[in-house]
């Protein structure tokens, strides 16, 4: 499975949105094609909600503070583009027909691939503003929320008066 993914962002509040999602899974024979491309855009909508929208927070207690849909948004409609889907087919040899499962290339392909696209478009907006360490540190906890950055260039403008 493999997934790309291109992102905008906003340059004033540094507010990732997807834009191009292409997944590319391998699902063994493909006994529904409907079915199978339902999998994989829930699983595109649930990565994107993981990556950019679903914070959890905890109180000092370890009791999590964000444990309904009141605490965190998920992803809506407009939050989740059309999904590109390429379909490879080699058979398992474990089945009886050479199914596999499906849904993967959205769900765990998210995390990495929108973090990274997310890290390329800020660096190239905000080279000049972020120091490189800050710069990897904003990225380095999902899911990628405005307010990180805003406290990586908060950060960073601190260094440089610093310095």
């Amino acid at each position: 499975m493999h997934t790309f993914v291109v992102v905008e962002i906003d340059p004033v509040g540094l507010v990732p949105h997807v834009v191009r999602y292409v997944a590319i899974e391998d699902c063994g024979r493909m006994l529904d094609r409907d079915l199978v491309e339902g999998q994989v855009r829930g699983a595109v909508a649930m990565g994107i909600g993981k990556v950019l929208l679903e914070e959890h927070t905890y109180s000092e207690n370890g009791q999590l503070l964000t444990s309904s849909l009141r605490h965190y948004l998920p992803p809506l409609a407009p939050d989740v583009p059309a999904v590109e889907m390429h379909h490879l087919e080699s058979l398992s040899p474990n089945t009886g027909l050479g199914s596999k499962g499906v849904g993967e290339a959205g769900t765990i392909g998210a995390f990495g691939a929108i973090a990274n696209a997310v890290a390329d478009a800020v660096g190239a907006l905000r080279r000049n503003s972020l120091s490189s360490h800050t710069h990897r540190s904003a990225f380095s906890l999902l899911p990628v929320v405005t307010h990180r950055h805003e406290e990586a260039e908060r950060v960073s403008r601190k260094e440089k008066v610093n310095s």
